[in-house]
């Protein structure tokens, strides 16, 4: 539900659909979606120029689960970079 809110151009409601997510996966403890689902929060707050709140969620990320799960954790570094990226271009 978030992926295609946000691909719709629905960024607020892609962010209730993460919080809501990450709700789910904190109940059951389940590391692997608690990550996905902050990484594509952190994705949804860049998209809303919200920079630093996007880089801060990424790097508590990256050092919770970064080890545990390799391969969300390339997705949180790209997002990580596009959000610095961004940052650059505001300033």
């Amino acid at each position: 539900m978030s992926l295609g809110s946000s691909l719709n151009g629905l960024v607020d409601k892609s962010i209730e659909w993460n919080i809501k997510g990450l709700q789910e996966a904190e109940a059951i403890n389940d590391s692997e979606y608690m990550y996905l689902h902050k990484v594509s929060l952190a994705k949804n707050y860049i998209a809303q120029n919200s920079i630093d709140k996007a880089i801060n969620l990424l790097r508590e990320s990256i050092s919770i689960y970064g080890k545990q799960q390799p391969t969300i954790t390339y997705r949180a570094l790209l997002q990580l970079g596009n959000a610095y990226s961004q940052k650059k271009n505001m300033t």
